[in-house]
């Protein structure tokens, strides 16, 4: 066992380096030039808790610390920048944080390949992916925690064993990751796969290994237990497991606990590992059905083959060759790739096992998917003649400038621009404020979680809508009994509905309404009848009106 089995390769030139920090200024110009209006439903949630609750109440369990971390940057971004709504600071932060994230991957690159076009290709491919652009301009934890962790294997494939402080250290950036988002659990393997690349000998690698393991777990426990006594008022340890274990023990979250194992794997390995978004190339609509359904559209529509089934082979067909090489050499492996696996797979199984079908997850392993394919590419040049080598790079800068403008035109500029959801809820700002309630219907969720991220109001959803029950969480000591048309009133400073569910009482006064209090997981339904309620100011806005108890002139 001995780091000599690696394929040496040259550390990062000054060019290297002047190359990283260029892309890194790029790729900010471009995120920040199209910040997306399309928001991930995550990242409405974390901008409106930031806007109604004190720090110390927006510990979520499974990313403890990322809450309270925007926190503190929107309030240092809003006092320098101005910035009005704490998702607009998200935004940059990420902005930020992605453009870094590409210009590390491209030195962290050329550790594993040989030409300097093609740790430079990686990470233009990185940064155009859709998958990684869209997130570095949204509002969502994924971009953080990469770049963390991106970070911390780097160091630690670098690491000098004469060098136990920094050994340390990226034990304790992994527990960092850990608590901005647990998928980092996932890719502790690829951390002890490099120590055991590090080692002398198995007592070496067992003792770092457990000193890794130490640093790296037992600061997460102790937050995971500091936090349990501070929002449940509970410092035993099974209350603290709870919280820890707290999203992964929902089991609606593991797709085989909740439906069983698909009669067609291959539709199931496709939708978890490829999703409804493809990892590198965006799509309007989900290629799953289109290829795996008997109703499917055929096979030449919408490009499908182009978009979902030429990527996956390629991806794949990669994936296979780097397994079947590194079995060919198993006396003399290059443990480089080996560590590359170690990267790819546990997120695949994990990604097989967990709700599938969002991109954000394909994020953790769009890196070593990349190298993997360019060390293929790499290997099939070196076997060319070099008139052939020479239409290498011509060929992939027209495919990754093609990358670019379909993922821009196809989709990240459309999502930059004002969609209508997005200029309702800015529009509604001026009307809807903290303290008001917006009743709707089930089939404006996703408005009513925007609007309620920009004017902090409360919401509440017609109907037993079972894909997402509004949560009334500003007000978490609400009293559940007078959440009826007497007691309301009293909760609320305005009550408003949109004219979409106006129609729906004028036909029955009594509505079904489906919510749920603060983070608990149980389902409340309650019946209300509006018949003695009247409208104020009906021409107050095009979607919503207010209401309030009148027996004089009656909503109907």
């Amino acid at each position: 066992m001995t780091a000599k089995n690696i394929i040496e390769r040259k550390t990062g030139s000054k060019t290297d380096y002047l190359i990283a920090i260029g892309l890194t200024i790029f790729f900010l110009i471009i995120y920040l030039t199209w910040q997306t209006r399309l928001y991930n439903l995550d990242a409405l949630i974390t901008s409106w808790r930031i806007s109604t609750s004190s720090w110390y109440e927006n510990f979520y369990p499974h990313h403890l610390f990322y809450i309270p971390l925007m926190t503190a940057f929107h309030s240092l971004l809003s006092s320098l920048f101005k910035t009005e709504y704490p998702i607009y600071s998200i935004q940059i932060i990420n902005s930020v944080l992605g453009s870094i994230t590409i210009g590390i991957a491209y030195i962290f690159a050329t550790k594993f390949l040989k030409q300097r076009w093609s740790s430079l290709f990686v990470a233009l491919i990185m940064g155009f992916s859709f998958t990684f652009w869209h997130w570095s301009t949204d509002a969502d934890p994924y971009i953080p925690v990469n770049l963390i962790l991106i970070v911390a294997l780097y160091n630690l494939y670098n690491w000098s064993k004469k060098s136990s402080i920094s050994f340390v250290l990226n034990a304790i950036i992994f527990s960092v990751a850990i608590l901005i988002h647990q998928m980092a659990l996932v890719l502790i393997l690829p951390a002890v796969v490099i120590i055991y690349i590090k080692s002398d000998n198995r007592q070496h690698f067992i003792n770092l290994t457990l000193l890794f393991l130490g640093f790296a777990l037992i600061p997460v426990l102790v937050a995971y237990f500091l936090v349990s006594e501070l929002v449940y008022s509970d410092s035993s340890l099974g209350s603290s497991l709870k919280f820890f274990f707290f999203h992964g023990s929902n089991r609606l979250n593991w797709i085989f606990l909740r439906e069983g194992f698909p009669k067609f794997l291959p539709a199931y390995i496709y939708h978890g590992i490829l999703g409804h978004y493809n990892l590198f190339i965006f799509s309007a609509g989900s290629g799953r059905y289109e290829i795996f359904e008997p109703y499917a559209v055929p096979i030449y529509e919408d490009s499908v083959f182009f978009r979902f089934i030429l990527p996956c082979i390629i991806m794949i067909g990669s994936l296979y060759i780097l397994i079947r090489t590194t079995i060919e050499n198993l006396r003399n492996p290059d443990l480089s790739k080996v560590f590359l696996l170690s990267w790819i797979l546990p997120l695949f199984i994990f990604l097989l096992l967990w709700n599938p079908g969002y991109s954000f997850h394909r994020i953790f392993y769009l890196f070593p998917f990349t190298i993997i394919l360019f060390i293929t590419l790499e290997s099939y040049t070196t076997r060319q003649k070099n008139n052939k080598r020479n239409y290498i790079a011509p060929i992939l800068g027209i495919l990754i400038g093609s990358l670019f403008f379909y993922n821009a035109f196809t989709a990240i500029i459309p999502q930059s621009n004002s969609i209508d959801d997005y200029n309702t809820a800015i529009e509604l700002t001026d009307i809807l404020h903290e303290g008001d309630l917006l009743i709707a219907t089930g089939e404006e969720e996703y408005l009513t979680r925007m609007v309620r991220c920009f004017s902090s109001c409360e919401r509440m959803l017609e109907g037993d809508y079972p894909k997402a029950v509004p949560a009334l969480g500003s007000i978490s000591n609400l009293n559940i009994d007078n959440l009826n048309e007497t007691g309301m009133p009293e909760l609320f400073e305005h009550i408003f509905i949109t004219n979409e569910l106006l129609s729906k009482w004028k036909e029955n006064n009594k509505i079904t309404i489906s919510f749920r209090i603060a983070d608990d997981l149980v389902k409340r339904k309650i019946e209300l009848d509006f018949s003695n309620w009247e409208i104020i100011k009906p021409e107050s806005h095009a979607y919503i009106v207010e209401i309030k108890k009148s027996t004089a002139h009656p909503l109907n």
